[in-house]
C-alpha cells in the first residue's frame, strides 16, 4: 500500500515540473511565424485599412456614334447638319419627313448609307404618336436591322423626337413621350440599338425652343447640345465637313430600278452653306455642307402617312 502511495506521490511531482505542450490551432498563425518589425501607426492613432477596391458602376457607360456615321432625318436632323458635318458625319434629310418604312429602305440601303461604321436617325417629330404609331416601331427597326451589312453590322443610334408642350400645330394631340419610351424598350431586346435622348435634355431647357415659331426646332445652344449627344462631348471637328443634302418633296425621289433602290442623290439638291460656325475652330464647310430649307405652313388637320409611304408630311412649322 505504501508503494502505491509513493508511486502516485512521484507521478504528480512529475506533472508539476513537466513543459506545457503548446497547442497549435488554424486560427491565426503560430508566435514564431509573427514579425517582431514594429507596425507604423498613424499620428491621430487609427490603425491602417486598405482601400477597397471599387466596385463597377451600376450606370452603363454612354455610348456615342463614331465619326462617320450616317445621318438620315427631318428637319431637326438638318438644323444640327452643320455641328454634326463639321465633325464627320454626312446628312441627308427631308423637311417635315416622318419615319416611314419606305423612307429607311430607300436611303439605309445607299452605297453612302451601307460603307458607314453606324447609322445616326433624328426623325419621328413629324410622327403622330399615337398608339398605332407607337406600334409600329417594331416593325421599322425590323426593316432597319434587315437592312444593316451583314459582314459588318452597323450600330443604330436613334434620337428621341421632341415637342414642346407649348406647340400648337396639326400633332399637338399627342405627346411623344410614348415613342420615346417605345424606342428605349426595343433598344433592351436590341444590343446594336442605342437611344440618343435628346427629348429628356430638351424638356429641361424650355429656353431652346423659344426663337422657333412653333416651338419644334431648338436653336444653336440646343443643336449644340444634340450634336454632343450624337458624337460626344470630345468629338473633334475635321477640317474638311462632311456632306449634308436636304432632298425634295413631297414628291417621291426616285423610282427603284430591278438592280436595287435608287440612290438618293439622284433627286437631292445640295443647298447654300451655312453662314454660321457653330464649330469652335471655325472651319469653313464648303458646298457640301447645306442649311435647312423650311418654308411649309403649319397644318391643322394632317393625314397620318401610311407604314410604307416614300412621301414627306408637311412641315409642322414655320420657316425658322
Amino acid at each position: 500500500m505504501r508503494t502505491l502511495l509513493a508511486l502516485a506521490s512521484a507521478g504528480i511531482l512529475l506533472a508539476g515540473c513537466a513543459p506545457s505542450v503548446e497547442l497549435t490551432t488554424n486560427a491565426g498563425p503560430s508566435p514564431s511565424t509573427v514579425s517582431s518589425s514594429p507596425t507604423a501607426v498613424p499620428s491621430s492613432g487609427s490603425v491602417p485599412v486598405a482601400e477597397p477596391a471599387p466596385s463597377p458602376s451600376s450606370t452603363p457607360r454612354a455610348v456615342f456614334a463614331p465619326t462617320g456615321s450616317f445621318v438620315l432625318g427631318d428637319s431637326i436632323s438638318l438644323g444640327v447638319a452643320p455641328f454634326l458635318a463639321r465633325l464627320g458625319f454626312p446628312v441627308v434629310g427631308r423637311v417635315g419627313q416622318s419615319v416611314t418604312e419606305d423612307y429607311l429602305r430607300t436611303y439605309l440601303s445607299t452605297p453612302q448609307a451601307q460603307e458607314a461604321p453606324a447609322w445616326v436617325l433624328i426623325v419621328g417629330t413629324n410622327n403622330p404618336g399615337d398608339p398605332a404609331d407607337v406600334a409600329r416601331i417594331g416593325d421599322l427597326l425590323d426593316v432597319v436591322d434587315s437592312l444593316r451589312d451583314p459582314s459588318s453590322p452597323q450600330d443604330v443610334f436613334w434620337v428621341t423626337p421632341y415637342r414642346d408642350p407649348r406647340y400648337s400645330g396639326g400633332l399637338s394631340d399627342n405627346t411623344l413621350d410614348a415613342f420615346g419610351a417605345e424606342l428605349a424598350t426595343q433598344a433592351s431586346a436590341r444590343p446594336w440599338l442605342h437611344v440618343v435622348d435628346f427629348a429628356a435634355a430638351a424638356a429641361f431647357h424650355p429656353e431652346w425652343f423659344d426663337d422657333d415659331g412653333s416651338h419644334l426646332h431648338p436653336d444653336d445652344r440646343g443643336y449644340g447640345a444634340l450634336a454632343a449627344l450624337v458624337a460626344g462631348p470630345d468629338a473633334v471637328p475635321m477640317l474638311t465637313p462632311a456632306p449634308v443634302q436636304t432632298l425634295d418633296g413631297p414628291t417621291p425621289l426616285a423610282t427603284p430600278s430591278e438592280d436595287g433602290p435608287a440612290h438618293p442623290t439622284a433627286r437631292a439638291t445640295p443647298r447654300a452653306t451655312p453662314t454660321a460656325a457653330p464649330s469652335p475652330t471655325r472651319a469653313t464647310a464648303s458646298s457640301a455642307a447645306a442649311s435647312p430649307q423650311e418654308g411649309a405652313a403649319p397644318a391643322d388637320a394632317p393625314a397620318s402617312p401610311a407604314p410604307d409611304a416614300p412621301a414627306a408630311q408637311q412641315e409642322f412649322s414655320p420657316a425658322s
